[in-house]
This record gives C-alpha cells, sequence and structure tokens, in this order.
C-alpha cells in the first residue's frame, strides 16, 4: 500500500483539494522527488531536493503542454544541461577527480568523450606505473 497516496497526483500536477492538512505539508511542492535514469543500465534511483516555487510552476506548465510529467521535464533539463557542458575548466576539474580516484573511467568518459578519456587514462596509468617503480628503486 502506497504510504503517502497523493504522492504521484502532486508530483504530476497540483495538489488536489481533497488532500489533508497534513498530506499538503507532508508532499509540499518545495520538495520534489524524481526518478533519474541512467542511460547506460536503465535503471532509475530516486532523488530528493528543494527547488523554487518558480522553477515547480514551470515545470508544471511544461508538463502540461508536451503531456509529460515533471520527472520527465526536470529529467529531460537535467540531461540536456549535463551534455551541453564544455567550459574546460569543468573538464579539467573533472579530471582531477578521475585521478584522484574519485570517479571512474566511465563516468570520465561521459563528460570527455572516448578519445580524450582514453588519453587520460593512459596518463594515469603512466603516473601509477612510475611511482611504482620509484619506490621500488628506492628500495634497491
Amino acid at each position: 500500500m502506497d504510504r503517502y497516496p497523493l504522492f504521484s497526483q502532486i508530483c504530476n500536477g497540483p495538489i488536489i483539494s481533497t488532500a489533508s492538512l497534513k498530506e499538503k505539508i507532508y508532499l509540499s511542492v518545495h520538495t520534489m522527488y524524481i526518478h533519474m535514469s541512467s542511460n547506460s543500465k536503465n535503471r532509475s534511483k530516486r532523488v530528493n531536493f528543494r527547488l523554487p516555487q518558480e522553477l515547480i510552476d514551470m515545470a508544471d506548465v511544461t508538463a502540461k503542454v508536451e503531456h509529460k510529467n515533471r520527472t520527465e521535464i526536470v529529467k529531460e533539463a537535467l540531461d540536456e544541461h549535463l551534455h551541453e557542458i564544455t567550459d574546460e575548466e569543468f573538464k579539467q576539474k573533472v579530471i582531477e577527480l578521475y585521478l584522484d580516484s574519485e570517479i571512474e573511467y566511465e563516468m570520465l568518459k561521459k563528460f570527455l568523450g572516448r578519445e580524450d578519456a582514453e588519453a587520460v587514462k593512459a596518463s594515469k596509468d603512466i603516473l601509477e606505473r612510475g611511482d611504482e617503480l620509484a619506490e621500488e628503486l628506492s628500495e634497491l
């Protein structure tokens, strides 16, 4: 049984008038739950975050016009934004995350493209082998 039966109705449009005050407060439009899908594995993960009321209202109108739900609108907007990032400083920070082993190669490839990601991976492999070799030489 759905713990919050009005959840799906609120995510797909305005709060209906029969909702109790407690449900309206809990399911306030300031808190939005969306499913972010991973294109490679086609799985969804529930994400909870807050948005300004104006963005929520705009997403709801867009959803009505395009005959979609709010989740689809937010997911498409985020996907489009992340694929448009071309700033070199941003890419350099992504590379640093990879070199520090904070992100995996597959994520690096999504931001840089296959060819550039392979070059970074090869450089990292060379640096790691160089560190290992230096350590071995120091033990001699």
